[in-house]
């Protein structure tokens, strides 16, 4: 009988210590925020129990299941929205498990916000993604505008290593929508699609009407490299013809990046040293000279010092300075021009110049 009662006693601090170890959220354990999910028939109050069940722990054993359920079966979007939000926020070693939840939502959820907002959460992942990389490229061609961009973009964002999807993407460089474009073009210089990314890149830099999509071209270009060479006279041209300050400054960018398979740019970057508008467009240009010339940049020594003595603005004179100083006793022909730059007004640019003709000055 004393036996008996011990075995009562243990079975009953065993449940209650259970039931202590469940989590609870506002006072309510997870278990009560699991049958409001599950059975009310408000979508606002199963909304609020999903919020709370992603507080108590998106991962837990006590409210994963019933979020995964619930991102299948609930029929509001906004509940199912929350969810993928959610899932969206977990810490990254705990989101592999997710990526099959959060890609099939992409997948068939019959609503675009639910859609969109799954390609976003993909794209979060960065590399995490991959194995949602089928599902992305199928979404690229998604009714919706949005999620068509959102795929695009957690495309490029998983890398080099989705570098299959490049067809699919240049397939977006036509898309009547700007933002689509916009992550297309994105993409493609992310993942390493080399060449045959080009000839559809390369042409928007003149028939693009969006300024922002010309930019992530031109970033797009760049971060393809000697595989983008054959781009460098579309480029140059862009250099000296686009309206648009901030892709002008992308292209020089892309041009620096190039290094010496820019060679053929050398002059519109000259003219764009000696005349562009921009403060950084001329900046970026005096350093694109050295970077595509090489040694060669010597024979723009005189050109170079003929813009430092009349450059106004302290950004560009100090990038003329810097580089030139950077080619050593090869700029003697700038030592007056150095010179003269010892007696800016700015301390910055004084102390250059004087660093510069040390090293223009040094004997080989």
């Amino acid at each position: 009988m004393m036996r008996s009662l011990a075995a009562i006693c243990i079975t009953a601090f065993a449940a209650a210590a259970a039931a202590d170890d469940e989590p609870a959220f506002g006072g309510k354990p997870a278990s009560g925020w699991v049958e409001m999910l599950q059975k009310d028939a408000s979508p606002r109050k199963r909304e609020g129990a999903a919020l709370a069940l992603t507080q108590i722990g998106t991962t837990s054993k006590h409210c994963l299941p019933a979020l995964k359920l619930a991102l299948r079966e609930d029929k509001s979007p906004n509940v199912r929205r929350r969810i993928v939000g959610a899932f969206g926020g977990v810490k990254r070693e705990e989101v592999g498990p997710l990526v099959a939840d959060i890609s099939d939502a992409l997948r068939r959820d019959a609503d675009a916000s639910v859609r969109a907002a799954a390609a976003t959460v993909l794209g979060q992942l960065d590399a995490a993604a991959k194995p949602a990389l089928p599902v992305l490229l199928g979404a690229l061609k998604d009714a919706d505008v949005v999620t068509r961009a959102a795929s695009a973009e957690a495309v490029g964002r998983i890398g080099i290593e989705a570098a299959s999807g490049a067809p699919d993407l240049l397939s977006l460089l036509s898309d009547p929508d700007k933002s689509v474009r916009l992550y297309a073009a994105f993409a493609l210089g992310r993942i390493g699609a080399g060449e045959s990314a080009v000839g559809g890149l390369a042409p928007m830099l003149r028939s693009d009407k969006a300024p922002e999509v010309r930019r992530e071209v031109a970033r797009s270009l760049g971060l393809l490299g000697a595989d983008a060479k054959s781009a460098v006279t579309d480029l140059a041209t862009a250099l000296i013809n686009d309206e648009a300050v901030e892709v002008r400054r992308e292209i020089v960018l892309a041009i620096i990046r190039m290094g010496p398979f820019a060679d053929r740019a050398g002059d519109q970057i000259v003219k764009a040293m000696q005349a562009d508008k921009d403060i950084s467009v001329r900046a970026y240009a005096v350093r694109a000279i050295v970077a595509i010339k090489g040694a060669g940049a010597k024979d723009f020594v005189p050109v170079m010092a003929a813009a430092l003595d009349k450059e106004e603005v302290g950004d560009v004179k100090l990038a003329l300075v810097e580089e030139l100083g950077a080619m050593g006793p090869a700029a003697l022909p700038a030592v007056a021009a150095l010179m003269g730059a010892q007696k800016d007004p700015q301390v910055l640019i004084r102390d250059a110049a004087t660093a510069a003709l040390k090293k223009v000055r040094a004997k080989p």
